[in-house]
């Protein structure tokens, strides 16, 4: 679900490895972010993998690229959190 307007400068796609249990929770838990995103300087889409999911992003700066990151990876990071501490 990339934005067709923006100028791709930057991107990066990154496979997070997460058990086979949890991957479409995680999918459907970033959904909200990935339909609206906070901003128009980037664009990412989540989906499932071999062995998890793949977080792709592309930016119309490093800046950008950066926070958009950051943030999904801090998401995810805290949903294996929270996943963990109630299994």
């Amino acid at each position: 679900m990339f934005n067709e307007g923006l100028i791709k400068k930057a991107s990066a796609e990154i496979h997070v490895m997460v058990s086979e249990e949890v991957v479409e929770a995680v999918i459907d838990a970033l959904r909200p972010e990935v339909e609206s995103p906070s901003s128009e300087r980037s664009s990412t889409d989540v989906r499932r993998g071999v062995d998890g999911i793949f977080i792709s992003t592309e930016a119309s700066d490093t800046t950008a690229m950066r926070a958009a990151v950051n943030s999904y990876l801090r998401w995810v990071q805290g949903m294996l959190d929270m996943l963990s501490k109630i299994e």
